[in-house]
């Protein structure tokens, strides 16, 4: 059965060539292909795991994702990739998208309270977990359910105009998952411009500052605030 196309678009490259893309679900046989471009454009960049040395310890980066593979091995997940446009074929991968559906059932405990190997991943689970607990999502849009982020990626010889298709196909797939709405915290001044260029309006937003002091961590990376961003059902 052929994958579904959300997409198709023209993009330029870093270097300033046209390439033709398209946004596709992901077939099955490039899933592992998808883990290691999550390691490399998601764990790689990502300004927390950056914060807590990821990258100098092998064993948190495998730790990292062996979770992430069991996550989207064990529950419903729509992961979407944007490819180069080779017809039939999927062509080299430049951008992931990876939403689940979350209730208000949930209990986020279970989420955070696992047992981990090495304290970088330990680290990580808790600074999100003081990220989940500065605004509910559920009350703030009186909602019971909404597609959450589980991975945003785009390679490095693209930016801004790959980002906000991926966005804006997310929107789409509210449809398919039976949501009002997707969510995702944008840490970074690329995905907000993306966000915002998509339709996505900013439900919350909290300086680095204050969650610096809220995870005790430092952070000076660029943007100066943090925002949970809302895209509704196309």
């Amino acid at each position: 059965m052929a994958s579904k196309v959300w997409s198709t678009f023209t993009a330029k490259k870093s270097n300033g060539s046209e390439v033709k893309l398209r946004i596709q679900d992901m077939p099955a046989d490039k899933f592992e292909e998808v883990l290691i471009f999550l390691e490399d454009y998601y764990i790689n960049n990502n300004v927390f795991y950056k914060i807590v040395g990821f990258s100098k310890n092998p064993e948190a980066v495998k730790e990292s994702l062996d979770i992430m593979r069991q996550m989207l091995q064990g529950s419903p997940h729509s992961i979407v990739v944007c490819c180069e446009d080779k017809g039939d074929a999927v062509g080299e991968i430049v951008g992931v998208t990876v939403t689940s559906v979350i209730t208000n059932k949930e209990n986020l405990d279970d989420f955070l309270n696992l047992n981990f190997k090495t304290k970088e991943v330990a680290e990580i689970f808790a600074i999100y977990g003081e990220l989940l607990k500065l605004y509910d999502v559920f009350k703030g849009k009186n909602i019971d359910r909404f597609a959450d982020d589980r991975g945003l990626a785009v390679s490095i010889d693209y930016g801004v105009e790959v980002l906000k298709e991926l966005l804006n196909v997310r929107r789409k797939l509210c449809k398919e998952l039976n949501t009002p709405l997707s969510v995702i915290w944008a840490l970074s001044n690329d995905v907000q411009r993306a966000a915002e260029a998509a339709g996505w309006e900013t439900a919350f937003e909290v300086s680095r500052e204050e969650v610096g002091k809220k995870t005790g961590v430092k952070i000076t990376e660029e943007p100066v605030t943090y925002k949970i961003m809302i895209g509704k059902s196309l």
